[in-house]
């Protein structure tokens, strides 16, 4: 049976970053549902920003971008703060000023996307949009956690907000095993399931043309994709990159100028900055070998990230940084380290080891968007 569902989440469909709550949007409207994403208001003070992210937004906020028949996404505008100044607020008044100068817009986004249909779940996984649930008509919240929010914000206040959405909560989905853990933390009392993030098999495994650009880069080629930023290990690379000055270390993903400062400049690590995801396997799949360098950031603990599976269907082994849940994930082209002396002695064996592509690709059928969106909908039904 059709279900009306809306997603408040922390990304925008459309922009640099493709998340989970995308890949879930688009795979339920495919299966019938009829689905709302709307991420994180832009406010008044994030106009000022000028980075890659923040323009995009600008020309997509409060517009409703429709997909097809059953798939929306809406930006909304807010005259309040960010959270970062929102959350002291929060914490003295227990007001959320990032939501609050949104509503009125969101709710007659609602209305109209739905027709005045009751909303049958409401998802959120972002705390701070926390205050939005109060204006939607529905039948049931869900708190869908994709990090350690604590730490991914190293911010303590928005376990208040987070605390305050478990509440209204009737189930909690976490993406790792740690995450379901911190969830336990707040109640024991209400369904929790554990949903990792999967890859959009399809997408990855289809063969595509050499990137223009690789005809210029030497082979072979060690390859990142993804978010440069604190969770990231910069040094990782550097260390990398002058111990095999014959490979080439493709880096991809938004970066601000600080960023950009930071990455090594040898002449063997090439940042390309930006690609649209559509693109992205025709990068993995002309690699030899993806890299996850984690840094020692606490929010690493608790990461599901999607990349690794991406790398997987693409057909390339994987050198990452040792985490408990990666490693109880058991992966088996994918080479752990915990020290950089170790690193370096896991990246020369995956040079010198010659993977069959097929095998790799094998190992991401079961990891499908497809089969996490069929299982989280028979979650939804059964609570």
């Amino acid at each position: 049976m059709k279900k009306n569902i809306v997603f408040l989440s922390h990304t925008f469909i459309g922009g640099p970053f493709v998340v989970g709550s995308h890949h879930l949007a688009r795979e339920l409207a495919k299966q019938g549902h009829k689905i709302l994403h709307i991420s994180t208001p832009l406010t008044l003070m994030h106009l000022f920003k000028k980075d890659e992210v923040t323009s995009i937004k600008k020309r997509r906020v409060n517009k409703l971008i429709l997909y097809n028949e059953n798939l929306g996404d809406y930006l909304p505008g807010s005259f309040g703060l960010p959270w970062a100044l929102s959350k002291y607020f929060y914490k003295l008044f227990r007001i959320n000023l990032l939501t609050i100068g949104a509503k009125k817009r969101i709710k007659k986004i609602i209305t109209k996307f739905f027709c005045e249909e009751e909303v049958d779940y409401l998802i959120i996984d972002q705390p701070t949009m926390c205050g939005i649930e109060d204006i939607i008509p529905k039948k049931k919240v869900v708190y869908r956690a994709t990090d350690i929010y604590k730490d991914m914000f190293e911010d303590n206040i928005v376990n208040l907000l987070e605390r305050k959405v478990v509440e209204q909560a009737v189930a909690l989905i976490g993406t790792s095993k740690p995450v379901c853990y911190h969830l336990s933390g707040y109640t024991d009392k209400k369904p929790l399931l554990l949903l990792e993030n999967g890859v959009d098999i399809d997408h990855f495994s289809v063969e595509y043309d050499k990137p223009v650009e690789f005809n210029r880069i030497k082979q072979p080629v060690a390859i990142y994709v993804g978010a440069l930023d604190k969770r990231f290990d910069f040094n990782a690379i550097n260390i990398l990159a002058k111990e095999f000055q014959f490979v080439t270390f493709v880096l991809i993903g938004p970066a601000n100028e600080e960023v950009i400062n930071g990455i090594s400049k040898r002449d063997n690590v090439v940042f390309l900055g930006s690609r649209k995801y559509e693109d992205i396997p025709k990068y993995l799949q002309n690699s030899q070998l993806a890299l996850l360098p984690m840094s020692n950031h606490k929010s690493n603990v608790g990461r599901s990230p999607m990349k690794l599976y991406e790398y997987l269907a693409s057909g390339i082994p994987v050198l990452c940084t040792y985490s408990p849940e990666i490693k109880r994930r058991n992966l088996k082209h994918v080479l752990l380290y915990k020290e950089y002396d170790s690193m370096k002695e896991q990246f020369d064996l995956l040079l010198k080891t010659n993977y069959c592509k097929k095998e790799i690709y094998k190992e991401s059928q079961d990891l499908s968007w497809e089969g996490r969106a069929k299982k989280l909908v028979t979650f939804l039904e059964e609570i």
